[in-house]
């Protein structure tokens, strides 16, 4: 795992408390090639010898700027966030379901939000 960087590497999860962020997060921590993950959620895992843990909202672009400041230099960046359904939003099942403001929050989250932690974090 991770034989196309010199190792030790310095990773970045954002969506670490997702399925497939946590997952991520604790391959990453188990590989002797990283030697720090930063694991970013909404819930924070608990500090561990080579995780540190920082908060994050894909919606407010300055906490993305806070987050990209206080993590530096990473050589590895995954963004596991996303969104289909949450408070006030559903899957649109049929015409009936659609609407602009569940449209433009999803794509705040899944499209908006990682441009903007790339534009940041690199």
């Amino acid at each position: 795992m991770l034989t196309s960087f010199p190792a030790p590497i310095t990773a970045c999860v954002f969506g670490a408390s997702g399925g497939i962020g946590a997952a991520l997060v604790r391959a990453l921590v188990q590989s002797p090639a990283v030697s720090l993950v930063h694991a970013g959620a909404r819930t924070l895992p608990a500090p561990a010898a080579k995780l540190r843990p920082f908060r994050f909202d894909m919606e407010d672009e300055e906490s993305l700027i806070q987050a990209a400041s206080a993590i530096g230099h990473v050589d590895l960046v995954i963004v596991a966030t996303g969104v289909l359904h949450a408070e006030g939003m559903t899957p649109e099942k049929s015409a009936r379901a659609q609407s602009g403001a569940a449209y433009a929050r999803a794509f705040a989250i899944n499209a908006t939000g990682p441009a903007l932690i790339a534009k940041h974090v690199l």
